[in-house]
């Protein structure tokens, strides 16, 4: 299995929201265009969303629950999938300077989400874990 590669983060231009949406949610919901990142994952509890926080009214509904204020970065890929340790360089500098993250994985690649008063510290600890960051 080939190791993590050379980890190079790009910072996205928007502010983003981890949204909250119960089962009952109706799935009616607005999918944006394709230069923004968008993710709605769904477990046997809840819908989960993230999205711009701009767009954040399109999805209110009942029950819904957001927590504002991220910034999302984007790992360059594409990361083959039997490359190993990809996630975890990217969180242990997190985890080691105490900076919570919320992390979606895509086909090719992963986006890593911190909160946007944690960026610099985040990019500190990236830095130091020979990780670059683009646009921070």
């Amino acid at each position: 299995m080939p190791q993590a590669p050379d980890l190079k983060l790009k910072l996205l231009p928007a502010a983003y929201s981890v949204v909250h949406l119960p089962l009952t949610t109706p799935l009616t919901l607005s999918v944006p265009g394709p230069d923004e990142l968008w993710s709605l994952t769904r477990s046997s509890l809840e819908f989960s969303l993230v999205c711009r926080e701009d767009r954040l009214s399109t999805y209110e509904s009942a029950g819904s629950r957001f927590d504002t204020g991220w910034t999302a970065l984007y790992l360059q890929g594409p990361i083959p999938f039997n490359t190993t340790g990809v996630i975890a360089r990217l969180t242990s500098p997190l985890g080691k300077s105490g900076i919570g993250c919320f992390v979606i994985s895509t086909f090719d690649s992963d986006f890593i989400l911190v909160k946007q008063t944690d960026l610099a510290a985040a990019t500190a600890a990236w830095h130091q874990a020979d990780i670059s960051v683009l646009g921070g």
